[in-house]
Protein backbone atom coordinates (compact mmCIF):
# COMPACT_ATOMS: atom_id res chain seq x y z
CA UNK A 1 0.00 0.00 0.00
CA UNK A 2 1.48 3.50 -0.96
CA UNK A 3 3.20 5.46 2.16
CA UNK A 4 2.66 8.63 0.64
CA UNK A 5 -0.98 9.80 -0.11
CA UNK A 6 -1.32 13.38 -2.24
CA UNK A 7 -2.73 16.34 -0.07
CA UNK A 8 -5.96 17.54 -0.83
CA UNK A 9 -6.91 21.14 -0.60
CA UNK A 10 -9.45 20.57 2.17
CA UNK A 11 -11.09 17.84 3.47
CA UNK A 12 -14.51 17.01 5.07
CA UNK A 13 -14.37 15.58 8.88
CA UNK A 14 -15.92 12.34 7.62
CA UNK A 15 -13.42 11.98 4.96
CA UNK A 16 -10.30 12.54 6.96
CA UNK A 17 -11.89 10.38 9.53
CA UNK A 18 -12.72 7.66 7.09
CA UNK A 19 -8.62 8.03 5.99
CA UNK A 20 -7.40 7.70 9.84
CA UNK A 21 -9.72 4.32 9.76
CA UNK A 22 -7.71 2.87 7.12
CA UNK A 23 -4.57 3.73 8.63
CA UNK A 24 -5.09 2.55 11.42
CA UNK A 25 -6.63 -0.87 10.34
CA UNK A 26 -3.69 -1.69 7.82
CA UNK A 27 -6.70 -1.03 4.80
CA UNK A 28 -4.90 -4.01 1.98
CA UNK A 29 -3.91 -2.01 -1.53
CA UNK A 30 -5.89 -1.75 -4.11
CA UNK A 31 -5.65 -4.73 -6.78
CA UNK A 32 -7.06 -6.20 -9.72
CA UNK A 33 -8.44 -9.35 -10.07
CA UNK A 34 -10.36 -11.82 -12.05
CA UNK A 35 -12.48 -14.64 -11.27
CA UNK A 36 -12.88 -18.04 -13.24
CA UNK A 37 -15.87 -20.35 -12.20
CA UNK A 38 -15.10 -23.91 -13.59
CA UNK A 39 -17.30 -26.80 -14.05
CA UNK A 40 -18.16 -29.53 -12.61
CA UNK A 41 -17.67 -32.89 -12.93
CA UNK A 42 -14.82 -32.32 -15.28
CA UNK A 43 -11.89 -34.65 -14.07
CA UNK A 44 -9.69 -36.78 -16.25
CA UNK A 45 -7.89 -39.94 -14.80
CA UNK A 46 -4.20 -40.07 -16.81
CA UNK A 47 -1.93 -42.65 -15.77
CA UNK A 48 1.93 -42.14 -14.68
CA UNK A 49 3.93 -40.35 -17.69
CA UNK A 50 1.10 -40.38 -20.27
CA UNK A 51 -0.37 -37.44 -21.78
CA UNK A 52 -3.89 -38.79 -22.86
CA UNK A 53 -6.52 -39.48 -20.34
CA UNK A 54 -10.07 -40.94 -19.77
CA UNK A 55 -13.32 -38.61 -18.44
CA UNK A 56 -13.81 -39.15 -14.59
CA UNK A 57 -17.02 -37.79 -13.62
CA UNK A 58 -17.00 -39.00 -10.44
CA UNK A 59 -14.37 -38.60 -9.15
CA UNK A 60 -14.66 -35.28 -6.48
CA UNK A 61 -11.65 -34.60 -4.97
CA UNK A 62 -9.75 -32.00 -6.43
CA UNK A 63 -12.62 -30.82 -9.07
CA UNK A 64 -11.41 -26.84 -9.22
CA UNK A 65 -15.11 -24.97 -9.12
CA UNK A 66 -13.97 -21.58 -8.80
CA UNK A 67 -10.19 -20.27 -9.18
CA UNK A 68 -9.90 -16.20 -7.96
CA UNK A 69 -6.23 -14.37 -9.08
CA UNK A 70 -5.31 -11.35 -7.52
CA UNK A 71 -2.68 -8.96 -8.60
CA UNK A 72 -1.76 -6.12 -6.06
CA UNK A 73 1.35 -3.95 -6.00
CA UNK A 74 3.09 -5.98 -3.27
CA UNK A 75 1.70 -9.35 -3.69
CA UNK A 76 -0.03 -11.64 -6.28
CA UNK A 77 -2.60 -13.61 -4.64
CA UNK A 78 -4.39 -16.79 -6.15
CA UNK A 79 -7.25 -18.62 -4.05
CA UNK A 80 -9.06 -21.82 -5.50
CA UNK A 81 -12.42 -23.27 -4.35
CA UNK A 82 -12.67 -26.99 -5.01
CA UNK A 83 -15.80 -28.90 -5.00
CA UNK A 84 -14.35 -31.11 -2.04
CA UNK A 85 -10.67 -31.48 -0.73
CA UNK A 86 -9.43 -34.13 1.44
CA UNK A 87 -6.38 -35.36 3.12
CA UNK A 88 -6.39 -39.02 1.50
CA UNK A 89 -4.33 -40.71 -0.84
CA UNK A 90 -0.20 -40.35 -2.10
CA UNK A 91 -0.29 -37.00 -2.66
CA UNK A 92 -2.13 -33.49 -3.85
CA UNK A 93 -0.86 -30.87 -6.00
CA UNK A 94 -2.03 -26.97 -7.17
CA UNK A 95 -0.19 -26.16 -9.88
CA UNK A 96 -0.75 -22.42 -11.16
CA UNK A 97 0.92 -20.84 -14.26
CA UNK A 98 1.62 -16.90 -14.65
CA UNK A 99 2.90 -15.21 -17.80
CA UNK A 100 4.35 -11.96 -18.18
CA UNK A 101 3.82 -10.08 -21.39
CA UNK A 102 7.21 -10.27 -22.12
CA UNK A 103 6.21 -14.01 -22.30
CA UNK A 104 8.42 -15.06 -19.21
CA UNK A 105 6.49 -17.81 -17.49
CA UNK A 106 6.79 -18.69 -13.22
CA UNK A 107 5.15 -21.84 -12.31
CA UNK A 108 3.74 -22.10 -8.49
CA UNK A 109 2.76 -25.13 -6.61
CA UNK A 110 0.97 -25.83 -4.04
CA UNK A 111 1.57 -29.86 -2.67
CA UNK A 112 0.80 -31.63 0.10
CA UNK A 113 1.03 -35.59 0.96
CA UNK A 114 0.97 -38.04 2.97
CA UNK A 115 3.57 -36.83 5.48
CA UNK A 116 2.75 -33.74 5.28
CA UNK A 117 -0.93 -32.61 4.87
CA UNK A 118 -0.27 -29.27 5.69
CA UNK A 119 1.53 -28.90 2.06
CA UNK A 120 4.58 -26.76 0.92
CA UNK A 121 5.21 -24.73 -1.98
CA UNK A 122 7.03 -24.63 -5.15
CA UNK A 123 8.57 -21.66 -7.40
CA UNK A 124 9.80 -22.44 -10.48
CA UNK A 125 11.24 -20.19 -13.19
CA UNK A 126 10.62 -21.60 -17.17
CA UNK A 127 13.78 -22.99 -17.03
CA UNK A 128 12.60 -25.05 -14.86
CA UNK A 129 15.30 -23.67 -11.84
CA UNK A 130 14.03 -22.95 -7.80
CA UNK A 131 12.90 -19.57 -7.31
CA UNK A 132 14.18 -18.46 -3.74
CA UNK A 133 11.22 -16.40 -2.36
CA UNK A 134 8.91 -16.66 0.79
CA UNK A 135 5.42 -17.99 -0.57
CA UNK A 136 2.68 -18.23 2.01
CA UNK A 137 -0.10 -20.14 2.01
CA UNK A 138 -2.90 -22.46 3.40
CA UNK A 139 -4.69 -25.76 2.77
CA UNK A 140 -8.15 -25.43 4.53
CA UNK A 141 -9.77 -28.97 4.19
CA UNK A 142 -12.36 -28.31 5.95
CA UNK A 143 -13.89 -25.20 3.25
CA UNK A 144 -12.25 -27.10 0.24
CA UNK A 145 -9.74 -24.07 -0.25
CA UNK A 146 -6.32 -23.70 -1.27
CA UNK A 147 -4.77 -20.17 -0.84
CA UNK A 148 -1.13 -19.13 -1.84
CA UNK A 149 0.69 -15.52 -1.56
CA UNK A 150 3.72 -14.65 -3.84
CA UNK A 151 5.72 -11.54 -3.37
CA UNK A 152 5.52 -9.54 -6.65
CA UNK A 153 9.48 -8.87 -5.90
CA UNK A 154 9.81 -12.34 -6.55
CA UNK A 155 8.05 -12.44 -10.18
CA UNK A 156 10.01 -8.86 -10.92
CA UNK A 157 7.29 -6.89 -10.70
CA UNK A 158 5.07 -7.60 -13.64
CA UNK A 159 2.86 -5.10 -15.01
CA UNK A 160 0.21 -7.88 -15.89
CA UNK A 161 -0.06 -11.65 -15.71
CA UNK A 162 -2.03 -14.15 -17.56
CA UNK A 163 -2.98 -17.27 -15.34
CA UNK A 164 -3.52 -21.35 -15.41
CA UNK A 165 -4.70 -23.70 -13.07
CA UNK A 166 -4.10 -27.51 -13.04
CA UNK A 167 -5.06 -29.59 -9.70
CA UNK A 168 -3.44 -33.30 -9.20
CA UNK A 169 -5.10 -35.50 -6.83
CA UNK A 170 -3.13 -38.85 -7.08
CA UNK A 171 -4.27 -42.32 -5.07
CA UNK A 172 -3.17 -44.49 -2.84
CA UNK A 173 0.23 -45.14 -5.29
CA UNK A 174 1.67 -42.90 -7.90
CA UNK A 175 0.10 -44.74 -10.89
CA UNK A 176 -3.05 -42.46 -11.54
CA UNK A 177 -4.32 -39.08 -10.88
CA UNK A 178 -6.92 -37.20 -11.33
CA UNK A 179 -6.28 -33.95 -12.38
CA UNK A 180 -8.43 -31.19 -13.32
CA UNK A 181 -7.81 -28.10 -15.40
CA UNK A 182 -9.28 -24.59 -13.66
CA UNK A 183 -10.03 -23.08 -16.92
CA UNK A 184 -10.96 -25.81 -19.57
CA UNK A 185 -13.77 -28.74 -19.36
CA UNK A 186 -11.87 -30.58 -21.64
CA UNK A 187 -9.73 -33.68 -21.49
CA UNK A 188 -6.15 -32.87 -21.73
CA UNK A 189 -5.68 -30.41 -24.53
CA UNK A 190 -4.04 -26.58 -25.04
CA UNK A 191 -3.15 -24.70 -21.92
CA UNK A 192 -5.70 -21.88 -21.75
CA UNK A 193 -4.92 -18.82 -19.68
CA UNK A 194 -7.19 -15.44 -17.99
CA UNK A 195 -6.94 -12.66 -19.59
CA UNK A 196 -4.44 -10.26 -18.37
CA UNK A 197 -4.61 -9.24 -14.89
CA UNK A 198 -2.81 -6.03 -14.53
CA UNK A 199 -0.97 -5.24 -10.81
CA UNK A 200 -3.92 -2.85 -8.78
Amino acid sequence: MPTHVPRAPRRSAPVMLLAALLVLTGAPALADSASVRDGTGDMWTVREGETDGQHAPGARIGDIARTTYTHTETRVVVRARFVELTPVGRRFTLWVGMRSRDGRETTLGVRASRRDRDGHTVLMDERGRDIDCVVRHRISYGRDVVSVAVPRACLRRPAALRFNALSEQWGRRLFYANLDDGLSPNVPGPVRWTSPVRAG
